[in-house]
């Protein structure tokens, strides 16, 4: 499968970084990956008219859990499918850590999102405590099982494993760890859904991977991609990327 590379700005976009990606990718054109920019909802009403399918796909970072206008806040899967986004990021952890949402409401949101078309971006990671006491693949696993109704998965899903305690630290695993954590994620979707299925589901590792690791990251198997945070914010460095991708 092609590599996928996923850039997640969070609250730190621009309309200037808009259109320094829109700029860069309008040269490039990368097609022998793909590629998912997941800017601010504001900033994707900014740049859906200049994008182009060339350029990739455009993603959103997190929708309501109920098909309804009436919440405050998070926007609904029909108004980010209006806005031309493909992918969605749920269960990131900045959602499950710091606003304290369970596996159970990313479920419901997959559910939502898969009604609406969108692919969502599955996040999973272990905290620093958690890795200390070897229960890594303990908590991912219960993460991945409880995030996904596997007994009835109606759309494509990415997983992205991202250990919470690497993430914005400048601090990785080795690569010895990614991979060993993402050949279980492997054996476990394979066991979950079908030999042909489960080693088709893309596998991303996020957690202060940029253009300096990215290489390294990408030549692990079962690393099919990576969620890029901070690097994603510089187009020389996440073109970069995309062309170790």
């Amino acid at each position: 499968m092609k590599n996928l590379i996923a850039g997640n700005w969070k609250l730190k976009g621009s309309p200037d970084l808009a259109d320094s990606y829109i700029s860069h990718l309008s040269k490039t054109k990368p097609d022998n990956c793909t590629v998912v920019v997941c800017p601010t909802f504001d900033l994707l009403e900014y740049i859906c008219d200049k994008w182009s399918s060339e350029f990739g796909h455009l993603g959103a970072q997190d929708c309501f859990h109920e098909d309804t206008n009436y919440n405050d806040g998070l926007r609904t899967p029909d108004e980010i499918v209006s806005k031309g986004t493909s992918y969605i990021i749920l269960g990131h952890s900045d959602r499950r850590n710091k606003c304290h949402e369970t596996s159970e409401l990313v479920r419901k949101k997959v559910d939502l999102v898969w009604d609406k078309g969108l692919i969502p971006i599955v996040c999973v990671g272990e905290k620093s405590d958690e890795r200390k006491q070897n229960l890594t693949q303990k908590i991912v696993n219960k993460q991945i099982t409880e995030s996904l109704d596997f007994d009835n998965l109606r759309g494509p899903f990415v997983i992205a494993y991202e250990p919470v305690w690497a993430i914005g630290s400048g601090n990785t695993p080795t690569m010895e760890e990614i991979g060993e954590v993402h050949d279980e994620i492997r054996k476990l979707l394979v066991d979950l859904t079908c030999p042909t299925r489960g080693h088709n589901i893309p596998l991303l590792y996020g957690g202060s991977a940029d253009d300096q690791n990215a290489g390294s990251i990408l030549s692990v198997e079962n690393v099919n991609g990576l969620l890029i945070g901070g690097a994603s914010l510089n187009i020389q460095k996440f073109g970069a990327i995309i062309e170790c991708a």
